[in-house]
């Protein structure tokens, strides 16, 4: 038994660090595309990871860092709706899922909000993790919500990678569900 959770475990990170080495490679090919975004996810056992990128022109409608009091409001404003990932994220009640990790990022470094680095060529990024644990029956699917919270956003390219195997989907505001079983 404990060596079937070792292997499962180790499965899992695989998977995971696939995903995240995936999304290095997008970021440094310079993939930086207004309205449109990316959302990573792992799914193991009762555990799903979920990653989201996107331009801040999409999130807070400029790029730079904020340079006066509105903007810097604006900025933590975002951050807030960013970290409120029942919001922005629909998983069956049935599944008992609750949150376990919400962190955001601009701009590749870790930050408080009104805080972050501006990269290279002055576009600004946003990524935010979620975890999720499911107490009751694994999700068959989630419905992401974040065209509601940004609508700045058109496209979301989704990557799954769970015990079912990977998949990729397209989603838009009227295409918003992402099932977990294929």
């Amino acid at each position: 038994m404990r060596s079937q959770r070792r292997l499962s475990l180790i499965f899992f990170l695989s998977l995971y660090y696939g995903l995240i080495a995936q999304a290095e490679v997008h970021r440094l090919q310079g993939a930086h595309v207004h309205g449109e975004a990316r959302l990573d996810i792992a799914q193991e056992g009762s555990d799903l990871i979920l990653e989201f990128y996107s331009p801040a022109m999409d999130i807070l409608g400029f790029e730079h860092e904020p340079a006066d009091e509105t903007e810097r409001k604006m900025a933590q404003e975002a951050e807030k709706r960013l970290r409120a990932a029942d919001t922005l994220f629909k998983l069956p009640e049935n599944a008992e899922c609750k949150l376990t990790l919400a962190e955001v990022k601009a701009g590749g470094e870790m930050h408080e909000a009104g805080k972050g680095r501006q990269e290279e060529g002055g576009h600004r990024d946003y990524e935010a993790q979620y975890a999720f644990r499911c107490s009751g029956e694994f999700p068959a699917g989630i419905e992401v919500l974040l065209f509601d919270a940004f609508p700045s956003l058109h496209r979301i390219h989704a990557q799954l990678a769970g015990p079912d195997g990977q998949k990729s989907v397209e989603l838009s505001a009227s295409e918003n569900r992402i099932e977990f079983r294929q």
